[in-house]
């Protein structure tokens, strides 16, 4: 099993130039941006027993930006543009058995509904960072 549970948010980025170190990190914080709307959708439709596994959800990276959350905290890899949300609790690997089910018990997924149902409100949010950014951006080189 795997030290964390996560999901990478591919919201296709392809269309988007990135030219420089600041771009980058324009187009990364969008995606944040974006995650959050993910990771708060994933903690409404989670099931609930202690709030453990609700409080463990985060962006990787992250962490500071979800205010309930509690555990150990994952980075994203950098060297592409993806945003990761998941959780590490491994031991038991709770996430999954929740997700996918085991012989004993029925799936109660999250995860992927999560992503379907904030889909589009994501790549809303994402869009508006940037948006937001370049503006900054614009405003500061004049």
């Amino acid at each position: 099993m795997s030290d964390q549970f996560a999901v990478e948010v591919d919201l296709k980025m392809d269309n988007i130039l990135v030219d420089s170190k600041e771009m980058l990190e324009i187009v990364n914080h969008g995606l944040v941006f974006g995650a959050l709307t993910i990771a708060n959708t994933w903690k409404q439709l989670a099931p609930f027993k202690s709030g453990t596994y609700k409080r463990s959800i985060h962006v990787a990276g992250h962490a500071n930006l979800t205010p309930d959350f509690k555990g150990e905290a994952f980075t994203a890899p950098t060297d592409k543009l993806t945003a990761m949300i998941g959780t590490r609790i491994k031991d038991p690997p709770y996430p999954e058995f929740l997700e996918f089910g085991t012989s004993r018990m029925q799936a109660k997924p999250s995860a992927g509904p999560a992503m379907g149902a904030a889909r589009n409100a994501a790549l809303k949010e994402v869009g508006d960072a940037i948006r937001a950014m370049l503006a900054q951006r614009g405003k500061a080189a004049k």
